[in-house]
């Protein structure tokens, strides 16, 4: 199955017009995610949080593949203030 879809999956299915950067603020606003920093790199954008929940990023991160953008990096770490996320999102 996998790889009789890998077109659609590589052709960017889920795009919904919209920037990298703007799917993934909106989306981020509409789960309740408080982005820390963003930054805008091209056609990618660079996402920092903190305090972050594990299911509701994982959450958001499912969302965002519906919509045909793609974690290209991304960075855990557990530290005194809770969950601190980094991430790169491109399509």
């Amino acid at each position: 199955w996998l790889q009789a879809n890998i077109p659609l999956l590589s052709s960017g299915a889920g795009n919904n017009g919209m920037s990298v950067l703007d799917t993934v603020s909106s989306s981020a606003g509409g789960l309740g995610i408080n982005m820390k920093r963003f930054e805008p790199d091209g056609e990618q954008v660079r996402v920092w949080l903190e305090g972050a929940d594990f299911a509701q990023v994982a959450n958001w991160l499912n969302s965002l593949s519906q919509q045909g953008v793609t974690a290209q990096e991304v960075h855990f770490e557990q530290n005194n203030m809770g969950l601190s996320v980094r991430l790169v999102f491109g399509r």
